[in-house]
Formats: C-alpha cells, structure tokens, sequence
C-alpha cells in the first residue's frame, strides 16, 4: 500500500516546541529592550550614606531616566562621574528591578583644610587642589591658616599660583612631618603645630628638605627637645627655644 503526501499542513509536537520557544524569546526581548516595563523611572543616590545634594550631579543622573535598566554599564557610569566635577572617589550601582536605580557614592578624601584669618569655616581640600566644601566642623586634617583672603569654589581647582604654591609646600611637609595639626603660613615664614603641642618653624627661602631632616633628627632623640617650645629651623643651625 503506499501513501501520497498531504496537500495540506500538519502541526505536529515537533513544531509546538520551537515555536513556544521563539515565541518566548521575542517577548522576553520586547519586554526587556523595547517595552517601557524596564525604562528606569526613578534614582536615588547617597554620597557618604547622606542623599546626594550636588545640582549638577542631579541632573546628570536625571538624563537616565527614560533609559533601559539593562542597557545601563555600571563601571562606566561610576567612572564618568569620578571624572565630573563632584569630588567623588568610588561608588557601586544597584539596578532594582523593574526601574529604579540607586548609587551609593564615596567622596574624596580632604588632605589638607584652609582656614582664613578669624573664620570659623574650613575650606577643605583634595588631592588635585580642588574644594571639596566648606564646613564648620573639625576636619580632621591638617588646617592652613592664611592671613589673606583667597577665591575658593566648591568642586573647582584653585588656580592662585601663590596658593598652590603654598599648598603644594605644606602638604610635602604634611607627608614628610607626623603628626601635623595645624600650619600657618605668613610670606616666607610656615609655622606648624605638631598633636603634642611643639611648634616648628620652616622658612621657604631654604631647602625645605634640610628643615625636615634637621627636624626628623632632633624628634628621634627625645632627651635633645625635652622641654622645647619651639624648634626653629629657619637657619643653618636649628634654634631650640625652651619655656
């Protein structure tokens, strides 16, 4: 007996299968790429557990809202922001499903503060010169007292050449002298405070490498400064005033 092939179309189990499954996979594409279930609808962003306050970091953030969840790269929002202007040193990115973002941002670290003349705010700063802000509370840094006014911005490099210079100055001293709490600068003369009150006086018209090795040596024999006030190193020969 033999058998003609059909004229018409017979759906089999062996068709229902791959179609389910292509079926499937397009709609999980539409839903994950093209439909608006998964366009990010809202951010939350915290920079040292605090919500983010920053206008411009803000409205950067703002410009993903409307974007696919997925499409978002974590690595290089994270590292777009750290080259922005909002002082920002790390941070992690959380996609919750099926909109919402959330940062938790890291800022920078201050190295040094500025405090000028009888201000009760500090100014403090970061590795690349830059403000971070202005704040009233103890910054736990070494503090610069200036006697002159300078123009400081938030999240702007300080571009006074006779400042930087300063400042480059004090924070070689800061990395090379342990235990600096605070440093005032007046012309050619540094005068810093050390946590058990000696006072230490540098001049920038001499190797400021000799200072602090003629410094570093009279700290390591403690019978030398025992009773000191005041190290002078502005001369050849240090100066050791006693009470």
């Amino acid at each position: 007996m033999t058998y003609s092939q059909s004229k018409y179309f017979v759906f089999t189990i062996e068709y229902l299968i791959p179609l389910c499954i292509t079926v499937l996979v397009c709609l999980l594409l539409y839903l994950s790429f093209i439909s608006s279930l998964f366009q990010i609808k809202s951010i939350e962003c915290y920079l040292d557990l605090k919500p983010c306050e920053n206008p411009h970091l803000l409205a950067d953030l703002a410009h993903l809202k409307g974007q696919n969840i997925f499409l978002v790269d974590p690595p290089a929002l994270i590292k777009r922001l750290t080259r922005g202007d909002y002082q920002i040193r790390n941070g992690q990115v959380t996609k919750n499903l099926p909109g919402m973002l959330t940062l938790n941002l890291n800022s920078v670290y201050p190295i040094l503060a500025l405090q000028v003349g009888g201000d009760s705010d500090f100014a403090t700063i970061d590795s690349q010169y830059r403000v971070i802000q202005f704040t009233s509370t103890f910054p736990n840094v070494p503090i610069i007292s200036l006697s002159k006014p300078a123009s400081l911005t938030v999240s702007q490099v300080i571009t006074d050449e006779q400042l930087l210079s300063q400042l480059r100055l004090t924070y070689s001293l800061v990395q090379s002298v342990p235990g600096i709490k605070s440093i005032s600068i007046l012309d050619q003369n540094i005068t810093i405070i050390l946590n058990d009150g000696l006072l230490a006086l540098f001049t920038s018209q001499r190797d400021l490498e000799d200072q602090i090795s003629a410094l570093q040596g009279l700290r390591q024999d403690g019978t030398i400064i025992q009773g000191v006030r005041e190290i002078d190193l502005r001369f050849s020969q240090p100066i050791l005033r006693k009470d």
